[in-house]
């Protein structure tokens, strides 16, 4: 590879690379294996593509190695949200049996994706595992944390962020 020939942009991100590189604590075992983990109370009649399997796999495999996180970039269109709740939905009947573990997952998003996220849900999964409350404009305003409801799925809008600060002393450490 010629130094001369990349432009600065590229040079600047190897160099960040290579300082991520040498100072990370990390290792990342050989081969890092994707095993994927059935979802449970997914319908019957919905199968996962390939590539979803693959960054669900990946997903589950990242939690169960104490990775602090990852990201998920498929391209639009490709099963994105399936395959985060498909992951929620695993991690909450694995690891959060107990009520004292449970604690709601949040979902921050533009106003324009809130509720194509509520409505994706029941479109995949049976009902009564996870509920979903949208909170932006009134709904956001009104809002007040139920301690003993701890099965949702809170999604702001990204503006509404700041109005949660009771929110943010109870969530889980599963921001998606």
């Amino acid at each position: 590879f010629c130094q001369y020939c990349v432009s600065p942009i590229i040079e600047e991100n190897i160099e960040d690379t290579d300082y991520v590189e040498k100072t990370s604590s990390s290792h990342v075992e050989e081969p890092f294996r994707h095993l994927l983990e059935p979802t449970p109370h997914l319908k019957q009649a919905i199968e996962l593509l390939p590539h979803q399997e693959e960054g669900l796999a990946w997903t589950q495999q990242l939690w169960e190695k104490d990775y602090p996180g990852g990201l998920l970039a498929d391209d639009m269109g490709l099963g994105k949200t399936l395959q985060v709740l498909c992951f929620l939905e695993w991690h909450h009947t694995k690891y959060r049996q107990h009520k004292s573990q449970r604690k709601p997952y949040l979902i921050v998003a533009p106003i324009a994706l809130l509720e194509n996220w509520a409505a994706e849900y029941p479109k995949f999964f049976e009902e009564g595992s996870l509920e979903f409350i949208t909170l932006y404009g009134k709904a956001l305003q009104d809002f007040k944390c139920d301690p003993d409801n701890t099965n949702n799925l809170e999604i702001p809008d990204i503006d509404g962020i700041e109005r949660l600060q009771e929110l943010r002393k109870r969530r889980g450490a599963l921001d998606v």
